[in-house]
């Protein structure tokens, strides 16, 4: 399975959470479930934007009191790694989901399920080689992966993150994707897998592609792509950047 396959299972697989009604000076940070009408019947937010403080400002001046937007996700980080986990908790935290430990939404852990029906598994990638989506009985979403640092950042920005995104309502969950130009080469190690390599964004615009030293995964702007059928990639050559 390639990890755009993997994506679109993933996403294919997720339930919102439910639409709830709140005061607009608690919405900060949430998703509008249902678009935003001003007084004068201009719309303010389309369904799925992000209420950011732009947005927020413009909604808080149009009359608009009460707004619609999903619950915020639930998540259950079952990681043994102590240092796995506060790095995962500190993540979900900073993109403002809601951590807890009874009725998640959603389950990470380092520990397989074995009463779970899986949907993707054995993704043709690496680093994260080991991740795996799958459904519990009673209808949690969960993600196993592997207790590395390496692991961990591949997997939540390019499948975990998009996933919970797209539960509390976004309409456009994926990391940003754009194409910029190499300022280094690189050649591939054999073997016919994707893979995701830490890069720094130059005041150039240009991609300085980084070891695969955990610690690089950590301080990187994004990562890139790099798929089965390329081998290496030249200075100056376009590649495939997600911003994280």
């Amino acid at each position: 399975m390639t990890p755009f396959e993997a994506q679109a299972y993933i996403i294919g697989n997720i339930v919102k959470t439910e639409k709830i009604r709140i005061p607009l000076s608690k919405s900060l940070g949430y998703y509008a479930a249902e678009p935003v009408v001003s007084d004068y019947g201009n719309i303010i937010l389309e369904k799925g934007e992000k209420i950011d403080s732009r947005r927020f400002f413009l909604t808080l001046n149009s009359g608009v009191k009460e707004i619609y937007v999903h619950r915020k996700p639930r998540i259950l980080v079952e990681i043994s790694s102590e240092d796995i986990r506060k790095l995962l908790m500190i993540m979900l935290i900073e993109e403002g989901f809601e951590l807890t430990a009874t009725k998640p939404d959603f389950i990470i852990t380092s520990n397989k399920p074995q009463k779970a029906r899986f949907i993707v598994s054995n993704v043709h990638q690496k680093p994260a080689s080991n991740l795996s989506f799958f459904v519990l009985e009673s209808g949690v979403r969960g993600f196993f992966i592997s207790e590395s640092i390496r692991d961990v950042i591949v997997s939540y920005y390019i499948y975990i993150l998009p996933a919970i995104r797209s539960s509390f309502g976004s309409s456009t969950p994926y990391q940003r994707k754009m194409y910029l130009q190499s300022a280094n080469s690189y050649t591939r190690p054999l073997g016919g897998k994707s893979i995701f390599l830490p890069v720094r964004i130059t005041d150039d615009s240009l991609v300085e592609i980084l070891s695969e030293d955990e610690e690089n995964y950590l301080i990187c702007d994004a990562l890139i792509h790099i798929t089965p059928e390329q081998f290496s990639i030249n200075e100056e050559e376009e590649v495939e950047v997600y911003l994280i």
